[in-house]
């Protein structure tokens, strides 16, 4: 991507004996290079700067400035990566400074459902599901955090040298409908002989798009994963649809696979074998009694806009 721009961080908060932020200040300034692009750095990553936590005064400062380097391109989540460190590191100093956990400290400031964040947002309304204290709390009982942190403070006091560390991070990255922007196509064929061809609207960037199409179709159609391939992304398949941005892309790919499959999956139901008779092979006697019988087995999918799915 071209990696990330530098980023001089600072904070300032508030703190009480119980571990709750009262005030916090962050300041962020963004090392553009010789280019512009440190804006979308400098935008997302003061709007994202909360995180998961809530403050009865909250105020992050955010600039840009360019030097003599190479601008930086990030690709995803540009100035997030780079906010949300700054205010865990202030979490950190909060911890210390009471002499809490650092783990006990994050907890105590999660958002609730109805608190107002950044940028407009009302957390657990209008769209948004606020489930992370429930993830935080179900986490800790899973993963035995508590008993593992035992075992971590032993360790330490028997190692003069060698330290262990255990932390429990949470993150909040949000994700709307973007005035309806997202909207996905999907062209879905069955060859003769079983195997299957998919073409979508979104672009692989190392997020996993493709696989996660593959994988639906396969689930829907109830073929084998090795046997479905996706094309190259082109406009030529799958007109009309929107850009790969927003982190919602490859949901709304998948739901124009499903919509796509759906139809082939009517047209296909006649030449199914009976409940219980499928068994290896069935898939492509299925495919191969629709091809004989003159039935189209190419289709189309389209997710419309709205909410992701």
């Amino acid at each position: 991507t071209g990696g990330r721009p530098p980023m001089e961080g600072s904070f300032r908060l508030a703190v009480d004996q119980g571990g709750v932020v009262s005030s916090i200040e962050l300041t962020a300034a963004f090392d553009s290079g010789v280019v512009d692009g440190g804006a979308g750095d400098l935008t997302m990553g003061v709007c994202w700067a909360d995180n998961a936590y809530r403050a009865d005064d909250f105020a992050v400062h955010g600039s840009f400035y360019n030097s003599g380097v190479v601008g930086s391109t990030a690709c995803r989540a540009p100035g997030v990566v780079q906010t949300i460190p700054l205010h865990e590191l202030a979490m950190e100093a909060a911890a210390e400074a009471v002499g809490l956990p650092a783990d006990a400290v994050r907890e105590a400031n999660l958002y609730a459902t109805g608190d107002a964040a950044l940028c407009g947002v009302t957390v657990g309304e209008n769209g948004f599901n606020w489930n992370l204290p429930a993830m935080w709390q179900s986490a800790k009982a899973r993963w035995e955090v508590a008993a593992r942190r035992e075992q971590v403070e032993a360790f330490n006091r028997s190692n003069r040298w060698r330290k262990r560390g255990l932390r429990m991070v949470p993150v909040k990255y949000g994700i709307e409908d973007n005035g309806g922007a997202y909207k996905e196509g999907c062209s879905l064929g069955v060859l003769a002989d079983g195997s299957v061809r998919l073409a979508h609207g979104g672009c692989e960037l190392g997020q996993g798009i493709h696989t996660k199409a593959a994988q639906a179709a396969a689930f829907a159609l109830g073929c084998p994963l090795g046997g479905v391939s996706v094309s190259d992304t082109s406009s030529l398949a799958t007109p009309g649809s929107a850009d790969t941005g927003g982190s919602a892309t490859s949901e709304c790919v998948v739901k124009a696979v499903l919509d796509a499959a759906e139809t082939l999956n009517a047209r296909l139901l006649p030449f199914r074998p009976a409940a219980g008779a499928a068994g290896e092979g069935a898939w492509e006697a299925t495919v191969k009694a629709a091809t004989d019988a003159g039935v189209s087995l190419a289709a189309s999918g389209w997710f419309g806009g709205g909410a992701p799915p």
